[in-house]
């Protein structure tokens, strides 16, 4: 049984679809759930390199470019969409966010069908090489990943969460390529619970670091209208106070976890 097999098909299958069904500035909630596939089929190409370290270069690039372009106008949709929801229209206008969202939609759709063949050829050659996987490889790599988690808890700082919510999630995936009993004993429900609140939290944490140091990266407190100067005062004040809530919250559940 080629359980990594079956759910990388599963996973490239399910985006393809998300792809076919694609149009611009139609669903904003389409490009989450088709990187959230890629980054499932991103898991599997992880753990075939650490199970068989070799040249994996290509398997990586064929899903890179997809999952980065996706990336863009997804971190665009977002951002739109808090400025919106903490009013703050003379920002998305001074920075020309929404007409540079829609060109992004626009070229990204022109792209469609070369995203298509990436993932058909990503599907074959992924489905071939995950054969090779046993489920004795599965446990060793879920083992030593779990235990590099519980060890770098106490330790992890804030500069490195980014990369440890990617060692959570990457655990959580492997949940799905695991035998039952194998799966329950490794990783109980409850504990993948935590660890998913876990790396939820890390994210919106990470989510509003970046967004306030995009926006101060915009140089927007020294822009010439008053307006939008007001609004990104505003804006920052917002952002640093979710920051602590979402570190704090973060903290808190690194000692339950």
């Amino acid at each position: 049984m080629n359980l990594p097999g079956e759910y990388v098909v599963k996973q490239i299958a399910a985006a393809q679809q998300l792809l076919d069904d694609y149009t611009p500035s139609v669903d904003k909630e389409l490009l989450h759930q088709l990187r959230v596939a890629l980054k499932k089929v991103k898991a599997v190409i992880e753990l075939l390199q650490a199970v068989h370290p070799g040249k994996h270069k290509k398997l990586k690039h064929l899903l890179k470019q997809l999952f980065s372009n996706a990336g863009v106008i997804r971190e665009m949709q977002l951002r739109v969409s808090w400025l919106q929801k903490h009013r703050c229209a003379a920002i998305i206008e001074a920075t020309l966010l929404q007409i540079k969202l829609t060109e992004e939609e626009e070229l990204f759709a022109a792209q469609k069908s070369d995203w298509q063949k990436s993932l058909g050829k990503l599907k074959t050659k992924l489905k071939k090489q995950t054969a090779s996987i046993d489920q004795q490889q599965i446990l060793n790599y879920t083992s030593a990943l779990k235990e590099t988690i519980v060890k770098e808890r106490s330790s992890v700082t804030t500069a490195d969460w980014h990369l440890y919510r990617k060692q959570l999630k990457q655990l959580l995936y492997t949940q799905h390529w695991l035998k039952e009993g194998d799966r329950l004993k490794l990783l109980p429900v409850q504990t993948c619970k935590r660890l998913d609140r876990l790396q939820d939290t890390i994210g919106l944490w990470h989510d509003a670091e970046e967004r306030l140091q995009k926006m101060e990266h915009e140089l927007l407190y020294l822009h010439p209208d008053e307006k939008v100067r007001r609004q990104f005062a505003r804006c920052r004040l917002q952002l640093q106070q979710e920051i602590i809530q979402h570190e704090k919250a973060a903290k808190q559940l690194m000692i339950r976890s």
